[in-house]
């Protein structure tokens, strides 16, 4: 796992942890990584879900909140 992952899901964990989700926690993701794209803050959610060592429900609810905002609505520049 490259670094710049490992940045994204660091910041997805640490938000999600203090109780953010959905719009809140994206843009906490982009604040300590700005460079990221909406895709890999999904993508980086979603491999955090199906990690097992994650087991907080909170973290996973707001992990999965997340997903589902952004991959339902379509990108404000498309």
């Amino acid at each position: 796992m490259s670094d710049k992952w490992k940045q994204i899901q660091a910041a997805l964990l640490k938000g999600a942890s203090a109780g953010l989700a959905e719009v809140a926690l994206y843009e906490f993701v982009v604040e300590h990584c700005p460079a990221v794209s909406r895709e890999k803050i999904v993508r980086n959610a979603l491999a955090l879900i199906t990690n097992p060592d994650i087991d907080d429900r909170h973290i996973l609810d707001a992990l999965y909140a997340l997903v589902i905002v952004y991959r339902l609505t379509p990108p404000q520049n498309a």
